[in-house]
């Protein structure tokens, strides 16, 4: 409970938010390629490769992004400790 607690206020976990035509991400920690049909990005635990087609990225900050476009797979994939 206090583990959830300090989350919420720290707020530095990692969040994908996804909607029919945009998808935002708080808390990435690197780019490794953006391209009109594919994202792949990381985070603390894994990274997710987005796939689709017109993708645009509309917001990019320090650790958040917001990704508009035609949306066809969302892939997570975890680091292996």
């Amino acid at each position: 409970m206090i583990r959830k607690v300090i989350d919420y206020v720290r707020e530095d976990q990692f969040e994908i938010r996804i909607q029919e035509d945009a998808i935002c991400i708080l808390n990435y920690t690197d780019i490794s390629f953006m391209e009109e049909e594919k994202i792949l990005l990381h985070y603390s635990d894994g990274s997710v490769f987005i796939r689709g087609k017109q993708l645009v990225v509309v917001k990019l900050l320090e650790q958040e992004m917001l990704i508009k476009g035609k949306f066809d797979t969302i892939e997570f994939r975890r680091n292996h400790e």
